[in-house]
Parts: structure tokens; sequence; C-alpha cells
């Protein structure tokens, strides 16, 4: 089990030593780091490999949630030096309709979510991947040629040469 590392805090609140107040919580200060561009507030920066599951855990745990980017402004705002990392948008469960992964799947016939302003040129492609996994989670690459959202397996697979095993944790609060 993971410990928490945040406190939902009003003000005034001291925060324990080794947390700092940001965004009216008391956040762990060697996770998490102040930002100021856009709608975000925090943000942890993880060279950590992972699945996108598995860094919705994470970011979870820290008390914050994976991107839900809108604009390429706001990829720019949260990355650092992070190339490659998950976005918290997935088709899982019903093919080509996006949504957060926080939400359930929806219904048929329902519509997704627009990425259209984040999606890399040809994507998403749901490539075919040869052990019978699908594309169904969304990933920001920011190296040449994509420079964009892919559409990339959910799971992490070190082994593999797709970007599944090189992609990274993006943890953000919003404002």
């Amino acid at each position: 089990s993971t410990q928490s590392t945040w406190y939902q805090c009003v003000e005034p609140c001291p925060c324990p030593k080794g947390y700092k107040l940001i965004a009216d919580r008391c956040l762990e200060a060697k996770y998490w780091k102040p930002v100021n561009c856009g709608r975000f507030k925090a943000v942890i920066r993880d060279s950590t490999k992972r699945g996108m599951w598995e860094s919705k855990a994470f970011c979870e745990s820290h008390g914050g949630h994976l991107p839900y980017p809108k604009t390429k402004e706001d990829i720019q705002c949260i990355r650092g030096t992070i190339d490659i990392f998950s976005l918290g948008y997935t088709d899982e469960g019903r093919e080509g309709v996006w949504r957060k992964a926080t939400d359930p799947v929806p219904p048929k016939g329902a519509k997704g979510l627009d990425l259209s302003a984040l999606w890399a040129k040809g994507q998403p492609d749901n490539y075919p991947i040869p052990d019978g996994q699908t594309e169904n989670c969304a990933a920001w690459v920011q190296t040449a040629p994509w420079g964009g959202a892919l559409d990339i397996m959910c799971r992490m697979d070190p082994g593999q040469k797709y970007f599944g095993g090189h992609v990274k944790t993006i943890c953000v609060i919003d404002g």
C-alpha cells in the first residue's frame, strides 16, 4: 500500500515538516514543484517508466492526477525536460471514443472528447502491436518527428520497441 503524501488544508494551515502549501494542500516537498502557468498550480515530473494506469495510480496516491491538457501550451507549461509522458486520456472500452481515464466507458453512440489540438500527424492510429495488444492510451511525445499526442499501449513493456516501454509520469494539481 502507498502512503499518502498530501493533506487537504484550510488556511491558515501549518504544513508538517517536509511539506509545503500549494493550492490549498500540504504537499510533500520532495515530489511537488509549484508552477504558475495556465490552470496548473503544482507538478510532479517523475522519470520512472510506467504504463498509463500505473501512472494514474501514482498521481492519485500523491494527491494529484494525470494531466488533461487542452492545448499544446498546457503541455509546455508542465513538461519541463520530460519528452515522453502519459496523458490522462483513453479510448479503452470504446475504440475511437476518447475520455478522461477517470470517467466511465461511454455508452454506444456517445461522442468522445475532441483532442484534435493535441494529436501528432496521423494519430490516433490504433497501430496493431504484434502480440495482439491495441493502443488505447494517449501519451505526449515531444521529440521529432512527433511533437504531439500519440495513441499508445496502456501497459508499460520495457522490452517493447514501441513507445510503451519509454513513457514517464507527470502529475498535476489544478488551481
